[in-house]
């Protein structure tokens, strides 16, 4: 095996590269193919059902409503080709997830993520190498693998949210990344007790405490409607005078008096409405004890045998650098997808996978 890869890799190029580039990288670098020479830059365009993006003056600027697209690489955002220029990103309220690669590779020394996002998808701001400090607002509750992997600039990064989830492994934040190790020379700020000091803990992070969670009030508001009702009734009488009429000397004819009674019923109902607002203060107490931490890998729980054969895309038998072919010409769309590139089994073919299976071949060697 060791035989077949010396001459193979000795033989194509862009192997010797992908070996040298991290993940975090997203090797986009080794992928760019297009060339925008003498082509006008465009400066606007959509991102997402109801989500469009503008640059102006290096800020690139996310506005609209909803999740913004996803993106199996960095190449293949629209700003891509600006990606040395844009130095912030600017998300207005609105939007509710960061695309996967959405940011991968940007200049940015900034970002500014608003309250009405809830999850930073995976890669999204991977290889921002002049990031330095970035802060997630308290509504963001997940935050997907390799999201800020190879961020060598990265010095803090503040998750305001006690029940944050940070997937994957050490690779989602990291400075550096290879397949000699991950590190993180910054510092991860959040609450005590929290899901992100629970991934800090585990990968040896520096982790500083934000206090305890604040306190959660709620609020219980009770209506009591009361209702009366009247009745009155009205009962108006005519008397019809006596009238004498003669009708012969000496005969008197009297005639009956009359009486109209009409009886009038109204009802009238009145609604009294109270009002009363109750508010219920809960008291969170923290009990610090001593915490064991597992960290669960995030790679598909195969065997040796089963996950070597999930990289034997050509199906002849063996996982080998005529695999890593393949797969890479498939990102690249120079070979047609007729064979499932989806190697670390996340149901997306992305470079990610490419790493995956540099992973199998070594692991066999």
């Amino acid at each position: 095996m060791k035989k077949i890869l010396s001459a193979v890799v000795s033989a194509t190029m862009c192997f010797s590269a992908l070996s040298s580039v991290p993940v975090g990288a997203l090797g986009t670098d080794m992928l760019t193919a297009q060339s925008h020479v003498g082509a006008a830059l465009p400066d606007s365009g959509e991102c997402g059902d109801n989500v469009h993006w503008e640059y102006e003056d290096s800020v690139l600027k996310i506005k609209g409503t909803g999740a913004m697209s996803g993106y199996s690489m960095s190449t293949n955002t629209p700003w891509y080709s600006r990606r040395s220029q844009i130095t912030s990103v600017e998300i207005s309220d609105g939007i509710t997830e960061i695309g996967a690669c959405a940011f991968a590779e940007l200049s940015i020394t900034s970002v500014s993520i608003p309250g009405s996002v809830t999850s930073i998808n995976r890669g999204a701001f991977a290889s921002c190498r002049s990031l330095k400090s970035i802060d997630i607002p308290e509504n963001v509750t997940y935050i997907a693998a390799q999201a800020f992997c190879n961020c060598s600039g990265l010095e803090e990064i503040y998750i305001r949210s006690p029940k944050c989830i940070v997937s994957g492994s050490a690779e989602t934040i990291c400075n550096s990344y290879s397949t000699h190790g991950t590190s993180f020379r910054g510092t991860i700020y959040a609450y005590a007790g929290s899901n992100a000091e629970n991934y800090a803990n585990a990968y040896k992070y520096n982790f500083v405490s934000l206090g305890d969670a604040p306190v959660t009030e709620s609020t219980t508001t009770t209506t009591t409607t009361t209702t009366s009702s009247a009745t009155t009734t009205t009962t108006t009488a005519t008397t019809a005078p006596k009238e004498s009429t003669t009708s012969a000397p000496g005969v008197t004819t009297a005639t009956t008096t009359i009486r109209i009674i009409f009886s009038t019923t109204t009802e009238a109902s009145a609604t009294t409405t109270e009002t009363t607002s109750t508010t219920t203060e809960t008291t969170t107490e923290t009990t610090t004890a001593e915490t064991t931490t597992t960290t669960v890998s995030t790679e598909p729980e195969l065997s040796d045998e089963e996950y070597a054969l999930r990289g034997d895309l050509n199906h002849d038998g063996a996982v080998d650098v005529a695999d890593l072919v393949l797969c890479q010409r498939v990102l690249l769309g120079a070979q047609p997808a007729e064979y499932s590139c989806d190697v670390d089994g996340d149901g997306v073919t992305s470079v990610f996978d490419l790493v995956a299976l540099r992973k199998i071949i070594l692991r066999s060697m």
